[in-house]
């Protein structure tokens, strides 16, 4: 490049000093307009170096839930029977741990526990407990629920605890603790656990008691209560089971809420709920419903209406008997058909 691109004034046209003066004015601004080229080149090739770094270490964070590190410890065995998939592809950068929140349970608007699946480098997939006490703004992990390999199958996906520090991770398996979530415990079941409600240190299990070999979809899976009234320390048989209460066979378990489930509404109130169609003379137009109001010694029957073939229910109920209840059928690409029935009266 020219030190000087600009047309040279002729000196015949001006005076000695003034040619000069002029000449040197030129020399001046094209001194600047060189500097100031260069000075956006510069910024420019940094900009090219520092752009994409930081697009890489943005594209780095995991897009969920950070657990605060805490104290970690599990009592589960190596390797313990599974029947859900789960996916290997949340770690969203080299050498990253990742967490993802995947279930709470609040005591109050302030204090509570959340269910984290921690998906490692190394293909490690934890099933992971943590606690809040700033109503879920920061998590402080507890302890390890489950370990096994990623791309495998969840032993358990739901959680529940009471205010005494038990508490209960489940669906298909059981894991319990009684310190705080500190160190968990598989318990072994006789079925696979739908649902664990705890109220104080009562507290409530349903499971379904398949027998060897149902073919999903069959509905003839009996309907299992359990209660304890020691926090989960000891489990006994309801009084009497809910009359007729049959769940569907799932394969892989697709746990609550949308299936059969267990809602408790007081110390000795609850509601049974059931796939539609499974329970002996149910069609898919109407789902069963069961309810309590003496600790399960004694049940009443009732239906939720659909109004069409549905596959899965869901209930919601107070209190004071009010119930909301959504059946939903087969998924359709956005294009699910839904219906939601409401009682005043506790379901009659």
């Amino acid at each position: 490049m020219s030190d000087n691109p600009f047309p040279p004034i002729d000196p015949l046209d001006l005076p000695d000093s003034e040619s000069r003066l002029a000449q040197a004015a030129s020399r001046r601004t094209h001194l600047r307009r060189r500097r100031a080229v260069l000075a956006v080149l510069a910024t420019a090739a940094l900009v090219a170096v520092v752009l994409p770094l930081a697009l890489t270490v943005r594209a780095g964070r995991p897009r969920s839930v950070q657990v605060i590190e805490g104290p970690s410890t599990t009592q589960t065995p190596a390797s313990t029977p599974a029947t859900v998939g789960r996916s290997a592809t949340a770690t969203t950068a080299v050498g990253r741990v990742t967490d993802s929140l995947q279930r709470i349970a609040f005591l109050n608007p302030r204090q509570g526990y959340g269910l984290f699946d921690r998906q490692s480098p190394d293909g490690v997939c934890e099933t992971v407990a943590a606690k809040t006490t700033d109503g879920g703004a920061h998590f402080t992990r507890l302890g390890t629920v489950d370990s096994q390999s990623c791309g495998g199958s969840e032993n358990a996906s739901m959680l529940a605890f009471d205010n005494h520090g038990d508490g209960f991770v489940y669906g298909p398996k059981l894991f319990v603790t009684h310190n705080g979530g500190v160190t968990w415990t598989p318990q072994a079941q006789p079925g696979t656990v739908l649902s664990v409600e705890a109220l104080g240190y009562s507290v409530w299990m349903l499971e379904d008691d398949c027998p060897a070999g149902a073919n999903p979809g069959t509905g003839v899976c009996p309907l299992r209560l359990f209660e304890s009234p020691d926090g989960g320390q000891s489990w006994k048989p309801s009084p009497t089971e809910p009359p007729g209460a049959v769940g569907s066979v799932a394969e892989p378990f697709v746990p609550p809420p949308g299936q059969d489930g267990l809602i408790r509404t007081g110390a000795s109130t609850a509601y049974v709920l059931s796939t539609p169609g499974s329970s002996p003379g149910g069609s898919p137009a109407s789902a069963g419903l069961w309810y309590t109001t003496d600790s399960g010694s004694t049940w009443t029957t009732e239906a939720i209406p659909c109004g069409f073939p549905a596959l899965s229910v869901s209930l919601s109920a107070a209190s004071d008997k009010s119930l909301t209840a959504v059946c939903a059928g087969e998924p359709g690409a956005g294009s699910q058909l839904k219906s939601t029935a409401v009682s005043q009266d506790g379901g009659r």
